[in-house]
């Protein structure tokens, strides 16, 4: 037994002193006499502050949510604010006056200063257009008046005109919003005077005005159901085929498309040194399609000369690529269809981005929502102008631009955290999968085993991760208001100053997108090791960051293949299916009328169907190449020490 024990720990002791050459910084997976041999057992809580900060922040943000519902009054916003500062068609929580029968806010356009752009709430829209000023015959109903006028006569209108009190004209309008848009016509035109082009804006409010429209686009709705709903469940249905495609051709696929570009490639280099050739011996240039319409410039000898030279290089590069990254290829390849073939032993996966969706969905409704109590929030004041005339304001609570910064910062906090929860739990789940030997023999319950896990021990780590990358979006949408907010100040200065402030603004939102996009690429790698290992977000940052720098090239075309397949069925299913349910909705559907509307539905629904496995596959890709690194930097093959890895990537091995 003592000398078992001094063998194995002999062996423990080599096998990291190799790992420590090799720079690993994740702990080698232990032994288990289980099913599963994953390094999934044994863990505890990481980064508890930063998940208590994050349950922290997201209490504040509750009690903002409580704070904005008691300040705030959204029908400010959706019914508009009269030049008193009342809410029209509603009764003003503030002040008390009941606007209830006049629901529509009308724009004033009036001599005093403190009266222009402020809006009167009013029973209806203007139903015609018709000018007030010096026409004695008007009828007084028509008229826009402020409140406590009384007309009666067409000379008293004539007189608040003059005063100041009634609109001077009124313009044809429609509701839109609650607000009376102007509809301008030959007599709206005539008021105005203006050459406006109502052509376009015509359109609109007809066709919003226009109620048997939208009576008849929600009876195609429902008359469609049927086949909306068949044409759903095909495009589920597609899917998994396309999982099984991807197992057998994406090799095809993959190859197939490089080949193509390589080949455009050649031809247009030999159509560059063909054409460069004969306008060198004086023979006109042998014209292409690709150059009809183009200006005579290009058909001259320096013209091709460069062309060639540029079409060359490129077709040089592209075939060294090939020559260099041809195994890579194959190792991409055979990683996908390994994804796939993990995606169809465990097809449950496909629920979590639905969780997902609705987390986000929480996320962005709860932000909306405190963003428009909060701007709905303030007070009306009333300022004293003189001669018993006052100006009353609606003024926002002077927090309010701190607080909404604060909720815009949690809700990116909030929306990264939801993804990252998933993102590790489909990981977990895949990595199971993978340090497991017998597929066989699989662990119950992976995914609930893998979401409980990520909560239980790795909350905190998700909160650091989705932190980081909120504090960078959040400093990119402060920088873009300093921008604009530059960009009116330096007017002053000229446009040397104007288009230097512009240059740096511009240059450090560049790199904050490049480093956001970076930081995205580690995260998703240190949650994969995470939900591997188990061990904290610096650690498995540090070791994501390594791995990247270790396995560069194989990262990228793992990526851009794995994406370039993962585009195609995010195209090819939700076209095929909306070309699919065009036919059946004009040939079998009792005589729709707006029928593009039941189809705009089926490439939405079809489209969500997709992403939930595009977002599972893509995942599962980079979980079995970071897996696969781990394997081959862990194990050596040998008896003692044996690959994780299925037969199809042990090839890839040397």
């Amino acid at each position: 037994m003592g000398k078992k024990k001094s063998k194995s720990s002999s062996k423990g002791d080599a096998m990291e002193m190799k790992q420590m050459d090799a720079g690993e910084s994740v702990p080698p997976p232990p032994s288990y006499s289980g099913v599963s041999t994953a390094p999934i057992h044994k863990r505890r809580c990481r980064d508890v502050f930063w998940g208590l900060l994050f349950i922290l922040y997201w209490a504040g943000m509750a009690v903002l949510g409580y704070f904005a519902y008691k300040h705030g009054d959204p029908n400010r916003l959706i019914y508009g604010i009269d030049y008193e500062g009342n809410v029209c068609g509603n009764v003003d929580t503030f002040t008390g006056v009941d606007n209830t029968a006049r629901p529509f806010l009308q724009y004033l356009e009036l001599p005093s200063p403190t009266l222009r752009g402020q809006g009167i709430c009013v029973e209806r829209c203007p139903i015609e257009s018709m000018i007030f000023e010096n026409n004695y015959s008007s009828s007084p109903s028509d008229a826009v008046c402020l409140y406590n006028t009384t007309v009666t006569t067409g000379s008293e209108v004539v007189q608040g005109v003059s005063d100041g009190f009634c609109l001077p004209y009124v313009v044809k309008s429609s509701p839109f919003l609650n607000r009376c848009l102007p509809f301008l016509d030959e007599a709206g035109d005539a008021v105005l005077n203006s050459t406006i082009v109502k052509g376009a804006h015509n359109s609109v409010i007809a066709w919003l005005n226009e109620r048997g429209v939208s009576l008849a686009i929600n009876h195609d709705l429902y008359a469609t159901i049927p086949y909306v709903a068949a044409v759903v469940a095909l495009s589920l249905v597609l899917s998994w085929i396309w999982l099984l495609l991807i197992q057998l051709l994406s090799g095809f696929v993959a190859w197939m498309s490089i080949i193509s570009v390589i080949g455009a490639v050649c031809l247009s280099t030999a159509y560059f040194w063909f054409n460069y050739l004969r306008l060198r011996d004086g023979l006109p240039v042998m014209n292409a399609v690709f150059l009809y319409g183009l200006d005579t410039f290009v058909y001259n000898e320096h013209t091709f000369l460069a062309l060639t030279i540029i079409s060359s290089a490129l077709l040089v590069i592209l075939l060294l690529s090939l020559l260099f990254l041809a195994r890579r290829i194959n190792l991409a390849i055979a990683i996908i269809r390994v994804a796939a073939k993990a995606v169809s032993h465990l097809p449950h996966l496909v629920i979590l981005p639905l969780f997902e969706f609705l987390g986000l969905i929480f996320v962005a409704g709860y932000y909306v929502f405190v963003c428009v109590y909060l701007s709905s929030s303030g007070e009306v004041n009333s300022i004293d102008i003189g001669f018993g005339d006052y100006q009353y304001t609606f003024e926002s609570n002077y927090l309010m631009s701190y607080l909404q910064i604060y909720a815009a910062f949690g809700a990116l906090w909030g929306w990264a955290f939801v993804m990252a929860a998933s993102d590790t739990s489909i990981a977990g789940a895949i990595a199971t999968w993978y340090w497991t030997r017998d597929k066989k023999k699989l662990p119950k319950m992976i995914l609930l085993r893998s979401v409980y896990r990520t909560f239980r021990y790795h909350f905190g780590s998700l909160a650091l991760g989705s932190m980081l990358i909120a504090l960078v979006q959040l400093i990119r949408y402060l920088l873009s208001r300093f921008h604009k907010q530059a960009r009116r100040t330096s007017e002053a200065g000229g446009a040397p100053v104007r288009a230097l402030t512009s240059c740096i603004f511009r240059v450090l939102q560049c790199l904050l997108w490049c480093f956001e996009r970076f930081l995205r690429l580690l995260n998703r790698n240190a949650y994969i090791i995470i939900a591997t290992t188990g061990c904290g977000y610096c650690k498995a940052a540090s070791s994501a960051f390594n791995l990247i720098v270790r396995n560069a090239l194989s990262l990228i075309v793992v990526t851009k293949i794995g994406d370039y397949l993962l585009f195609l069925v995010t195209i090819s299913v939700p076209t095929a299916c909306a070309f699919l349910g065009n036919f059946l909705i004009l040939k079998y559907a009792p005589d729709p009328t707006y029928w593009v509307y039941p189809v705009l539905v089926i490439i939405f629904l079809t489209f969500g169907v997709t992403y939930l496995f595009v977002n599972v596959m893509s995942m599962t890709v980079s979980t079995i190449f970071v897996c696969f690194c781990e394997d081959v930097e862990r194990n050596d093959g040998s008896p003692e020490r044996p690959y994780y890895m299925i037969k199809r990537l042990r090839r890839f091995v040397s």
